[in-house]
């Protein structure tokens, strides 16, 4: 058996299309999180947000490049000299583009989202009762105390 015999096409003729599934998605997240970072007044969700808009423009080029294919005819047309500058950033200039973005981002990861919510994981402490205040006597054996907190 051969190498072609044995290969498992099914896998390698779909990864174009679930990397593509994968970028949209990626960028999707990547807008809300912007979004939620800019209402909640982090200088990061701008940044955050223009990479996403950027992310999400260059995983649809193959759609805005079938469109262009279907609707200008003429292939020596301006339109797709423009779109040939945009199809230059292909596979592995698209990935320096991302690993570029993704360390700017990645520069502080303490401020980055969901990194603020660690602080609440924990519940508060309440505050030891005022001096001078008698506690009352519970039951002996029951697990409450004197002001209904478990001991």
């Amino acid at each position: 058996m051969s190498y072609e015999e044995i290969r498992c096409g099914c896998f390698w003729e779909n990864l174009p299309y679930c990397a593509r599934a994968l970028g949209v998605a990626t960028a999707v997240v990547l807008w809300g999180v912007g979004v939620d970072m800019v209402y909640h007044h982090h200088n990061l969700g701008a940044y955050i947000l223009m990479f996403s808009i950027t992310l999400l423009f260059l995983e649809i080029t193959w759609v805005v490049t079938l469109f262009l294919t279907v609707c200008v005819r003429n292939e020596s047309s301006r339109v797709f000299a423009c779109w040939g500058v945009v199809l230059w950033l292909d596979t592995w200039k698209k990935a320096l583009l991302y690993w570029t973005f993704a360390s700017l981002l990645l520069i502080k990861p303490h401020t980055l989202w969901l990194t603020g919510f660690r602080r609440y994981a924990h519940r508060p402490r309440l505050p030891p009762p005022p001096a001078g205040v008698q506690e009352e006597a519970g039951s002996e054996g029951s697990p409450v105390g004197s002001q209904g907190r478990f001991l």
